[in-house]
């Protein structure tokens, strides 16, 4: 697992409860170390560390070793597009990145700007591919926070809304190739209980799927209590991780208070209702009540 902030923090866990997370080491990456991933090359058995907007590392001497940062090339040649949220995918030998990309030469994200682009990297892992480095890429408006996996011999495309901090359905795409996700059909991921206008992807704001054993598989949100303390609650969480089933190629998702991912049967159905009034799980103050005692506040 890996945590921002000012330094890379690594933990691991043999279960993934959430009590299971033993600290491992801190790593320094200065200020560019969003939507990272730690990988092993199978081949050259380096150790990466690949984040948004081109920040590449590399560590010879593994996960304690001392990580370098590569020097990356825009691999579209758009020096005034922002590298959004993004995510790496790793198909054996192969390494990509799914990134939301939008125009930001007038300070702001253009709306109508917003691409999807699908990157390969090179054969080391230290830079995008220098002659085919665009797989695929499309005009996607008021998608983020993409990432890749497979399951049942598809490859799927899952996406947020662009929501800043606040909760936000969960979308995905789904093709035989990574090139043709940009000619598929945007479709909502599934949630049980369904999203209503309070409730979006389990109170949260989606970051991953991701398979813990075969046939068993998580999905995982996030959400920003430091970030955004009017809209989420500290002492619910930072972070969701609920199981999931694919009916007929649909992701679905079923939010649990409580459960174990090793014995949780993900064919059954069974979900909990929420208790949620759009701040985590659980009671928040509302914008108004906040204002008016800050008022309040000021006139004594």
């Amino acid at each position: 697992m890996l945590k921002g902030g000012r330094h890379i923090v690594l933990y691991n866990s043999t279960g993934l409860g959430s009590n299971s997370w033993k600290f491992i080491r801190k790593i320094d990456l200065g200020d560019r170390n969003h939507n990272c991933q730690l990988s092993q090359h199978p081949i050259t058995d380096n150790t990466h560390i690949h984040c948004k907007n081109k920040s590449f590392f590399i560590s010879e001497t593994g996960i304690d070793g001392h990580f370098r940062q590569m020097q990356t090339e825009d691999p579209s040649n758009l020096p005034e597009w922002h590298f959004g949220g993004s995510s790496f995918f790793q198909d054996v030998e192969d390494m990509y990145q799914a990134v939301s990309r939008c125009d930001k030469s007038s300070g702001r994200c253009k709306g109508t700007t917003r691409t999807m682009f699908i990157y390969r990297l090179n054969n080391n892992w230290t830079d995008y591919h220098p002659s085919n480095a665009t797989v695929a890429k499309w005009v996607w408006p008021h998608r983020e926070a993409s990432f890749i996996f497979r399951q049942g011999g598809f490859f799927y495309l899952t996406v947020s809304g662009t929501a800043g901090w606040e909760q936000s359905k969960t979308w995905y795409r789904r093709a035989k190739t990574q090139a043709e996700l940009a000619d598929a059909t945007e479709e909502e991921v599934v949630m049980h209980p369904s999203d209503t206008s309070a409730i979006k992807s389990c109170g949260s704001q989606f970051r991953f799927f991701m398979e813990a054993e075969p046939g068993k598989w998580l999905f995982g949100g996030d959400r920003y209590p430091n970030d955004d303390p009017i809209h989420w609650n500290a002492k619910y969480g930072r972070h969701v991780m609920t199981p999931v089933n694919f009916m007929d190629g649909v992701p679905h998702v079923y939010w649990k208070e409580q459960f174990r991912w090793d014995s949780y049967n993900y064919t059954s159905g069974d979900y909990d209702e929420h208790n949620h009034n759009g701040c985590g799980h659980g009671p928040c103050p509302k914008i108004e009540e906040l204002n008016r005692g800050f008022v309040n506040e000021k006139k004594k």
